[in-house]
């Protein structure tokens, strides 16, 4: 059941997300950066605010799973970075457009009652869908021009990264 909005309800937590989230888009867009695909900016807007998380999204994703140039440098010179380096040694090095992404993310602060953990879980998982996406649709290309023996090794692939997409679709649940 819903709680009210006034004991720090579920509707309350995600009103407060939606929020940071426009603020942190507002941000970027008013510095002339732009990260898009939403999921890549909001990862990397949790990740700059506090990079311990790191470890745990690179044992997901990578780099190369990031669509855009800009969220991708970012998130490179993140994983590189160290856990006690400051915000100016971070951006220390990034393009002229990666720093301006990654002040304006800075400054959009995460909020109260924000969680960290779920947000980027979420975040993970929508871009390792978009991979999967990705590498389905090369797969159909690739299947049109091969022998048989590689179609059928194409077709276990796509059958497995099939699965392994439906594992990562957020649950759905009848309303009664």
């Amino acid at each position: 059941p819903q709680q009210g909005a006034e004991d720090g309800s579920d509707r309350d937590v995600v009103a407060r997300r939606r929020a940071a989230a426009r603020a942190a888009s507002r941000a970027a867009a008013r510095s002339g950066a732009r990260i898009a695909p939403p999921a890549e900016r909001n990862l990397i807007w949790a990740l700059v605010h506090d990079v311990t998380d790191i470890e745990a999204v690179l044992e997901q994703i990578g780099p190369d799973d990031l669509t855009d140039s800009v969220a991708r440098e970012i998130f490179t010179r993140l994983a590189a970075a160290a856990a006690e380096d400051s915000p100016a040694e971070i951006a220390d090095g990034l393009s002229e457009a990666a720093a301006a992404a990654f002040a304006a993310l800075r400054e959009s602060e995460l909020g109260e009652g924000f969680d960290r953990a779920k947000w980027i879980a979420g975040c993970v998982a929508q871009i390792r869908r978009g991979a999967i996406e990705r590498r389905l649709a090369e797969i159909d290309g690739e299947m049109r021009l091969g022998s048989p023996d590689e179609q059928d090794a194409l077709l276990e692939e796509k059958r497995r990264l099939t699965a392994d997409r439906r594992a990562l679709e957020p649950r759905k649940f009848k309303l009664f």
